[in-house]
């Protein structure tokens, strides 16, 4: 039994040790108090006359994983730095785009395009393409 609670706190206490380093918040206090949970049932379970050292680093690695976890929580903050530059770039392809399509238009010339003589009452397709012309 004492084994099985030993490594389920070494387990634990390593879980807890990727959370402490992976940005994932408080989340990381779930392995490092199951670890804490088993490392003192191993220390209350050990007889009398053997030594109780491995759960006492155990406990002792939890609650400074705890006192870290927390510490990186409250004392650190997260922000996120606003990217002037990418920005700029959207800005200048939008004026690249707008300049593409003025040009695009200067070529298709529609002024000169002449609806006198289209004749609609003969031909009542010719609103619909002329519509998807103006598009």
């Amino acid at each position: 039994m004492r084994r099985f609670l030993i490594l389920t706190a070494v387990f634990f206490s390593l879980a807890g040790i990727a959370f402490a380093i992976l940005p994932l918040g408080t989340i990381g206090l779930i392995p490092v108090i199951l670890g804490l949970i088993f490392a003192v049932l191993t220390y209350f379970k050990s007889t009398p006359g053997r030594k109780k050292i491995l759960p006492k680093i155990l406990i002792g690695l939890t609650l400074l994983l705890s006192v870290v976890i927390i510490g990186k929580e409250t004392l650190i903050e997260d922000t996120v730095a606003v990217d002037e530059t990418f920005k700029e770039k959207i800005e200048e392809s939008n004026q690249e785009n707008i300049e593409e399509l003025e040009n695009e238009l200067e070529e298709l010339d529609l002024e000169e395009f002449n609806t006198e003589d289209l004749n609609f009452e003969e031909d009542p397709g010719l609103i619909e393409e002329l519509d998807s012309l103006q598009q």
